[in-house]
Formats: C-alpha cells, structure tokens, sequence
C-alpha cells in the first residue's frame, strides 16, 4: 500500500521475501528507491494510470533487492478512495519463481528431444552399417545416381566390373566417365 509520495505505508512478507529486506526497514520508504532503474519509467505509467480509478493496470516491473540484484516481478496497481483518502495498492508476484519452472519444463523437454534423437541417429548408424555390410559384400554392382545422372553410390563390385575405382565415379555423370566396354544397360 503506497501514500501519494509512493512511500510504503504497509506491505507483506511476501513482498519483503521478494526485495529480501525487512518489513520494518521497508515501511516508510519510498518505493522508487527499489524499482530498477531501467523500469522505473514503466513504473511511473503503471501508478499513473492505477492513481486514475480507471481501473487496474499491469506490467513487468523489476524490483532491487537488498544486494541490488534484480528480481522479475509482474505488477498491478489499484486505487482506493474513500471520503478524502486515497491509496494506492499494488499486488506483486515474483517471476523468478515461474521462470525456474519454464526452465525445468524447457530443459526436460530438451533432454526428452535429445534422447529421442540419439536413438534415431543410432538406428540410423545400424541401418547404415547393414547397408555396407550388404552393398559391400555383394557380387552384383549396387550403386546410386541422382536425377541428373551423377554417380553418388558405388559398391566395390561396381568397381571390379567397371576396372575404375568408385572415387573416380563418385560426383560425375555419365557423359563425364568412361566405363571402358560396359554399356549404359549394364549400368
């Protein structure tokens, strides 16, 4: 609960928890003397527009502890008048608090993603070392062309047939190697 001048006239533990000093130590300050400065302007509307009795207003303000370190906090602000007094309440939660849960939540999520990844990448690499184990021992020639006709695959038996090494082929078309007395059927 603010005065007109913003000086604390009362506040809760939890407030104190936030700013980490004590209710008596906080009572009678003027609390833009622990609204980070960089907010402090944000902090300005959000009072301005409460103080009007137009209704609450809301926003991310950060708050200064004791040890000067920030904490995240989301503010509302609401007025009372009765008769001839006027104050200024605001209701403040600490985010921290709620950003700690998103990190767990991000970095469970994370570390579900990852998993799932390894096991693919791994059935990936079983799958590939079966491929070779296949394509490698093979008495036929196995190989892979793309649309353009370049050679992106050759197995070693290609390689027996054809008498030039895969290297040779691999990253050419057809119109760019010889492949001696096959013909384009053979391959």
């Amino acid at each position: 609960m603010l005065s007109d001048d913003n000086t604390i006239l009362y506040c809760n533990n939890g407030f104190s928890c936030i700013v980490k000093q004590p209710i008596e130590k906080l009572i009678g300050t003027n609390i833009q003397d622990i609204v980070s400065p960089f907010h402090s302007a944000i902090f300005e509307e959000l009072l301005s527009f409460g103080r009007k009795g137009e209704g609450s207003k809301a926003g991310e303000i950060n708050f200064l502890t004791a040890e000067k370190t920030i904490v995240p906090t989301f503010m509302s602000v609401n007025s009372f008048l009765k008769e001839d007094l006027k104050t200024t309440f605001l209701v403040i939660t600490d985010l921290t608090l709620h950003m700690e849960e998103d990190v767990k939540r991000y970095t469970a999520n994370l570390e579900r993603e990852v998993a799932e990844r390894k096991k693919v990448e791994d059935a990936l690499k079983s799958a590939q070392k079966l491929l070779t184990s296949v394509t490698d021992t093979s008495s036929d020639a196995i190989y892979v062309k793309d649309l353009q006709s370049r050679w992106l695959f050759a197995n070693p038996a290609l390689e027996h047939i054809a008498g030039k090494p895969v290297s040779e082929l691999l990253g050419k078309t057809d119109a760019d190697v010889s492949l001696g007395t096959l013909s384009k059927d053979q391959i």
